[in-house]
């Protein structure tokens, strides 16, 4: 029998403290889920079946960060693009791909436009 597939969350929220991130991210390893957090109010969270939902990921979310709006959604993405700093999106691109099986959708960054004098 094969490994169950892994599903998918995006939490999005205000930003929070650094030690408060801190404590989201133990949590998370504690209840063995995968993360990354590269933008300051978004999360991207990898689970298996048997790990927490979204709404026990929100409860534990605000029981670090009170009072702290956000919103966390189960994703069944297909396709991806952004835009970042090359480190950042390459980070990104590399993450997507090992974590949810997607292909990298933009692999440089993109020309800012020219202000006009």
């Amino acid at each position: 029998m094969g490994v169950a597939p892994l599903r998918k969350m995006i939490l999005i929220s205000d930003v929070i403290s650094l030690e408060q991130q801190r404590q989201f991210i133990a949590w998370l390893g504690e209840v063995g889920m995968g993360w990354s957090h590269w933008m300051s109010g978004g999360w991207l969270l990898n689970a298996y079946p048997n790990q927490p939902d979204v709404n026990v990921v929100l409860q534990n979310f605000l029981r670090v960060a009170p009072n702290t709006p956000a919103m966390v959604f189960d994703v069944d993405v297909k396709h991806w693009t952004g835009w970042a700093l090359n480190s950042h999106l390459s980070f990104a691109a590399n993450w997507l791909q090992d974590q949810w099986g997607l292909a990298t959708a933009v692999t440089s960054q993109p020309a800012l436009p020219r202000r006009q004098p």
